[in-house]
């Protein structure tokens, strides 16, 4: 039984690191992907993938808490 909750709480913690963990190495393969271009091109391509996992996360609940009450 100890093992189960044991399981279970590590699977938790896991799971809320993951989101962000996740959004941000997405971010950086993009910002990767940036560099390909030069100058101008290069800098509004980065210019795209600035916002961090926290503004994105408040952006999305604002969303879905927008979506709620309409």
């Amino acid at each position: 039984m100890n093992k189960i909750v044991w399981a279970l709480s590590l699977a938790g913690v896991l799971a809320s690191c993951s989101n962000q963990q996740l959004y941000d190495a997405a971010r950086q393969n993009y910002l990767q992907d940036c560099d390909k271009w030069e100058g101008a091109e290069r800098e509004r391509c980065q210019t795209q993938y600035q916002e961090t996992y926290q503004e994105y996360e408040r952006k999305r609940t604002e969303t879905v808490s927008d979506s709620k009450t309409n």
